[in-house]
């Protein structure tokens, strides 16, 4: 039989974006960008023992906060968050429609 070893894990830092999920309860929905700016390599076991577990709630991130994010460092004007905004709810509009 076979034994499975873990090692190195990699850690990516990548850029938040606007992003375009209907799934968004309010406010601008975020994704993150393709090109990751930074990574660190770590020993798996070291990552495990550190990290701390966080529950769904934890990793919601609220409305302004969402906002904050995409406005820090000029990235997006509030005219983009707010058409954004416009096509995620088109969206969720047209899937209520389709349920019925």
């Amino acid at each position: 039989s076979g034994v499975v070893r873990m090692g190195d894990i990699e850690i990516r830092t990548y850029p938040v974006i606007l992003g375009d999920h209907p799934d968004c309860s309010a406010g601008p929905p975020i994704t993150i960008d393709w090109d990751y700016s930074k990574r660190q390599v770590m020993n798996l076991d070291i990552y495990e023992s550190d990290r701390r577990k966080r529950s769904i709630s934890e990793l919601a991130i609220p409305y302004y906060d969402r906002k904050r994010l995409l406005k820090s460092f000029k990235r997006y004007s509030d005219q983009e968050i707010s058409e954004a905004v416009s096509e995620v709810n088109r969206v969720k509009r047209q899937r209520q429609w389709s349920k019925k």
